[in-house]
């Protein structure tokens, strides 16, 4: 028989004392499916049977068909309860009793339910590092339960609600949005929302897991032009080697090696070059704390530990990250590494 099966065919949350707002919906949808809603909604009554008439035996049967399709829509209902919770249906006779006890019970109108959830959807925060549409589904999902119950919330009020919600990392968002001329409704800010968190996770993975490629051009006090490299990997040498060092690739007027002890001090000031260099960084299983990442193309590098240097100095500046983007520099020191090699 159709409903006859219901549960097995559709698997649906145990109504609890949270889950009232889904589980009516669903429950509604499957009822209507297997034709028995109208007993459960009350639209199809119980039919009178008048004793003594012409009509008795029709009518005796059309309460009977009634009473087995009534009783198939309670059980449903009934199964579809957790343990719990079906102590509060205990002396409901028809599908229709069962109903409506339980909205009475899970769906109060009443003042204290509407001051619960206001005071839920004001205080409703999102912690650092939780799902930010699951703090979404919810606040939405409050606003809809006061909207319900004919508790309407001033647009304006409800973005505010909902901008001061977000953790304190979203403090520079929640400043662009105020500075507006006009506050965005409350559906318009949630997909901004969504799409600044996206933002912010796919800059995270980058920076976790990325290969960087660093291009710079540096100019020094040298009058000694060399030529750009052609190509990303030119590493061929002349054929001929140093009357100096003995090194192949290069001439003994050009020798590094020379000029440093003819001019000790200045190995740093030798020329106008275009250098490419490249920097790959992949997860190890070590202390995130005792990891450093050595890029030959770096002009600085960076320390997240205090401890880490020997000396300390506080500066105000600026340095420009790889991905042109720029951070602000509080100090700068030394860091002694131990390096071993292989």
């Amino acid at each position: 028989m159709a409903g006859a099966n219901i549960l097995n065919a559709t698997r649906i949350e145990l109504l609890n004392r949270s889950n009232y707002d889904t589980w009516n919906i669903q429950v509604e949808a499957l009822l209507v499916k297997a034709d028995l809603w109208e007993y459960v909604s009350g639209i199809r009554l119980k039919p009178e049977v008048e004793p003594d008439t012409q009509n008795t035996v029709n009518q005796q049967q059309l309460q009977n068909a009634w009473i087995i399709q009534d009783r198939k829509a309670k059980s449903e209902l009934i199964l579809s309860i957790s343990p719990s919770e079906l102590k509060q249906i205990r002396g409901c006779e028809t599908s229709n009793d069962v109903w409506m006890k339980l909205q009475s019970i899970y769906a109060s109108k009443g003042p204290a339910r509407k001051a619960n959830l206001l005071k839920q959807l004001i205080t409703q925060k999102l912690s650092d590092g939780n799902d930010v549409r699951e703090h979404l589904s919810r606040f939405f999902d409050t606003v809809d339960k006061l909207n319900a119950m004919n508790v309407e919330i001033n647009g304006d009020l409800l973005t505010i609600i909902l901008l001061y919600s977000l953790p304190d990392n979203f403090d520079n968002f929640r400043c662009v949005i105020e500075t507006r001329d006009i506050l965005p409704d409350a559906e318009s800010l949630k997909i901004k929302i969504i799409e600044e968190s996206d933002a912010r996770t796919r800059r995270t993975e980058n920076t976790e897991s990325s290969a960087m490629y660093a291009k710079h051009q540096q100019k020094f006090a040298s009058t000694r032009t060399e030529k750009p490299l052609s190509g990303k990997y030119n590493n061929k040498k002349p054929n001929y080697n140093c009357g100096y060092c003995k090194k192949r690739g290069h001439k003994e007027s050009e020798c590094w090696k020379k000029k440093n002890v003819s001019n000790p001090g200045k190995d740093k000031q030798n020329a106008n070059y275009v250098g490419e260099s490249f920097f790959t960084n992949s997860p190890v299983n070590c202390d995130k704390n005792e990891l450093w990442c050595l890029d030959s193309g770096c002009t600085s590098h960076l320390c997240n530990n205090k401890d880490s240097f020997q000396n300390l100095e506080s500066i105000d500046s600026k340095i420009r990250l790889a991905s042109s983007a720029t951070a602000d520099v509080l100090a700068k020191g030394r860091v002694n590494l131990k390096i071993k090699s292989n």
